[in-house]
């Protein structure tokens, strides 16, 4: 019995040591996991920041087709900038909302192609208004840019324009800016001649014809036309095709129909909704006694 209490004296110190290395090994395992549980309550709470945020933007969006939905006059807030940008509070979060009616943002006229050496002829098409109700009666205003990018006067034999099916020429509506000229004087232009061309769909052919001696355009100078048309349209996409015909022989594209669409569709209007961390962007359109959405987007 003595001679083993001498030896448990004898090995207190190496007991005691490895208590000592039992301790440490411990804090070790304990301290990442403190870490690790501390991360976790950080990375929750911006994840619950970020729902109340996703909630809020979710909100204004909803707030904004309401609006479209049922409050008369709330499109009449988007005149004349196209867009309403209010700002509503959720929950305790603000989100910043913005409407807006793309389709009464106007047109930008094109930029005259740059100059080149040769002949070059190049043709833009711009229509108002862009969008519209389907079946309603409506007035198309035609602009053709007729560019002379090259480095020599153009004469012209005539150009023609193939209106969209269902679209009817407005007699006595075409007049030109001073970009033709005629022996260097502006130039007037005349009705056209109007074909109608079988169908289906059929299509009223318009054609411009000079005669003879030629109008030109000079040299780096863009010549404006304007016409109207008129028509009611189904839901659908309707182009015109413009060719104009110099007297010289020019290049291929610069004899290219030259195509701009109209569109019959139901209105249509931008949304965003940005809250915190969140921004969500919607498209939506409203038919007759409803909103539809068309897509919806997180960021």
């Amino acid at each position: 019995m003595r001679a083993a209490l001498d030896r448990v004296r004898s090995e207190k110190g190496v007991i005691w040591t490895l208590a000592l290395v039992l301790l440490a090994l411990a804090s070790l395992m304990v301290i990442p996991a403190v870490s690790q549980v501390s991360g976790a309550l950080v990375s929750t709470n911006k994840l619950d920041q970020r729902l109340l945020d996703r909630y809020a933007a979710d909100a204004g969006v909803e707030h904004a087709l309401w609006r479209l939905r049922y409050e008369s006059g709330f499109q009449a807030l988007l005149i004349p900038t196209h867009t309403y940008s209010p700002s509503e509070t959720f929950n305790g979060r603000t989100a910043t909302i913005s409407v807006t009616d793309p389709s009464g943002i106007p047109q930008v006229p094109p930029t005259a192609p740059p100059q080149i050496s040769g002949d070059c002829l190049v043709v833009d098409v711009i229509v108002v208004p862009r969008y519209v109700t389907p079946d309603q009666f409506n007035t198309f205003t035609y602009t053709l840019y007729i560019h002379n990018c090259g480095e020599n006067n153009i004469h012209f034999d005539d150009f023609t324009a193939l209106l969209p099916p269902l679209f009817t020429y407005v007699v006595d509506s075409s007049f030109n800016d001073t970009g033709i000229t005629f022996y260097k004087d502006p130039w007037v232009i005349e009705e056209p001649d109007i074909v109608v061309i079988a169908g289906p769909p059929q299509r009223q052919r318009l054609r411009w014809n000079f005669g003879s001696p030629r109008p030109d355009i000079e040299a780096g100078v863009t010549a404006k036309v304007w016409f109207q048309a008129t028509a009611t349209l189904p839901l659908g996409s309707y182009r015109i095709d413009v060719v104009v015909d110099p007297q010289e022989n020019m290049a291929d594209q610069a004899n290219a129909p030259t195509k701009s669409p109209v569109i019959a569709r139901y209105p249509q209007f931008d949304i965003t909704s940005a809250a915190g961390s969140v921004a969500l962007k919607v498209r939506a359109e409203k038919p007759p006694a409803s909103v539809l959405i068309r897509s919806w987007q997180v960021q």
